[in-house]
């Protein structure tokens, strides 16, 4: 098949050689015949070798192992992410944010006694992710991942009767999945063009149904043992969400 198209092609050439000769032998141009072949044979080349070289277009902005670095901060707290273009439209990212235990204290009432409530929070994770996004949509990635969550929730009531005596103490502990699969959107490039930045992250993890803990202390201590009604309240609070404002800086 290649034989024939160049046979094909070398017989184009002369043809059209030959009638230029013909033409040029009638008005004695014989020294622009040679000039007209010599040019034709030129460009018939140079087209060859433009179209044996010609690639695929590439992402121009790409640039293989550039790396940024940066803070966040969103409903998981205060953190930091390392990213790296490792593909044209594929950025690999290291991130965590952490919230350190805050407390709540607030007290209620319940057919005549009294509850102090002392209620304490952690939040945070640390997690892999991969940012891909289209060669035209530079600014919106897709995000999938997996993190490592640390969320913990303690609840100390104690409980007091209308003359105030001591009926006692419950104590509930919540936890959820330490490793889970993550999934969202990030707008803004993770790899600055120039060398600052601003992104946003909206997305979540799955935690599984929440497993409850809980003690109890005194008169009240026999509530603990619903603590399985507890766990079947909480069962749709599966999904943590991630919201986070990114500052990114270009590293090279």
């Amino acid at each position: 098949m290649l034989n024939s198209l160049r046979f094909r092609k070398a017989f184009m050439l002369l043809g059209f050689a030959g009638a230029t000769l013909s033409a040029n032998a009638q008005t004695g141009g014989a020294d622009s015949t040679v000039t007209a072949v010599t040019d034709t044979v030129k460009a018939v080349t140079e087209k060859a070798k433009s179209t044996k070289t010609k690639k695929a277009p590439t992402n121009v902005d790409f640039q293989q192992f550039a790396m940024s670095a940066g803070i966040n901060a969103g409903s998981n707290g205060l953190g930091a992410q390392y990213n790296i273009a490792v593909l044209p439209y594929l950025t690999g990212r290291v991130q965590g944010s952490y919230a350190a235990k805050k407390n709540y204290t607030f007290d209620t009432e319940d057919s005549g006694t009294n509850v102090n409530n002392d209620l304490s929070v952690t939040t945070g994770f640390v997690g892999l992710f991969a940012d891909g996004h289209l060669p035209d949509l530079q600014w919106l990635s897709l995000s999938l991942g997996v993190v490592y969550d640390f969320t913990t929730i303690n609840l100390v009531q104690n409980v007091t009767g209308a003359a105030a005596e001591d009926l006692g103490k419950l104590t509930l502990d919540v936890k959820v999945n330490n490793v889970n699969p993550y999934m969202g959107l990030m707008f803004g490039n993770p790899i600055p063009k120039k060398r600052v930045n601003v992104g946003f992250q909206l997305g979540t993890y799955y935690v599984g149904s929440p497993k409850v803990t809980w003690v109890g202390e005194g008169i009240v201590g026999p509530t603990a043992d619903q603590a399985d009604i507890v766990e079947d309240n909480l069962k749709d609070y599966s999904w943590m969400p991630v919201l986070a404002l990114h500052l990114n800086i270009k590293l090279n």
